[in-house]
């Protein structure tokens, strides 16, 4: 019997650790390691989602961090609503509070102006590329996009 008892008390204890039962109770569990481009990847998505069919809603601006909804008072911008898109590059900086992604997209409409003084669209088709900077907000901890540029298949920036 004794030896059927070690036995049992043998398995119940590798059962246990197995299971992550063997942790000191005084040691909080380590959270699972995530990919600092994790946030990063999602507010582009997210972005790039909401301005699919219109690149300047308030779905789309949520996404826009405040310096950027700024510079797009002032500034001549063009968007692009999208059918499809994809991202085929990503880089975080060494920080890790800044990520580039690279891709292109399939262009609907071609929306250009201002925030203050309003936008026009037209038509457009064709593919196009784009690079869309995306930070970590300070004090927030959120990501959101801070810059958007397109460039034509010819190499020319819209």
């Amino acid at each position: 019997m004794r030896i059927i008892g070690k036995l049992a008390l043998t398995c119940l204890t590798g059962a246990l650790a197995l299971a992550g039962c063997n942790r000191d109770a005084t040691r909080p569990a380590s959270a699972p390691s995530v990919s600092p481009l994790h946030g990063a990847r999602e507010a582009a998505d997210n972005y790039l989602r909401a301005a699919a069919s219109d690149p300047v809603s308030a779905k789309a601006k949520g996404w826009w961090s405040d310096s950027f909804a700024e510079r797009l008072q002032m500034r001549e911008s063009v968007f692009y609503s999208a059918k499809d898109w994809s991202i085929s590059v990503q880089t975080v900086n060494p920080t890790q509070d800044e990520a580039i992604f690279e891709g292109t997209l399939e262009r609907k409409v071609r929306v250009t102006g201002t925030t203050k003084a309003g936008f026009v669209e037209e038509p457009a088709k064709g593919p196009v590329s784009f690079t869309l900077r995306v930070s970590k907000q300070k004090g927030e901890g959120h990501w959101r996009v801070d810059d958007v540029q397109y460039e034509e298949s010819s190499g020319k920036k819209p």
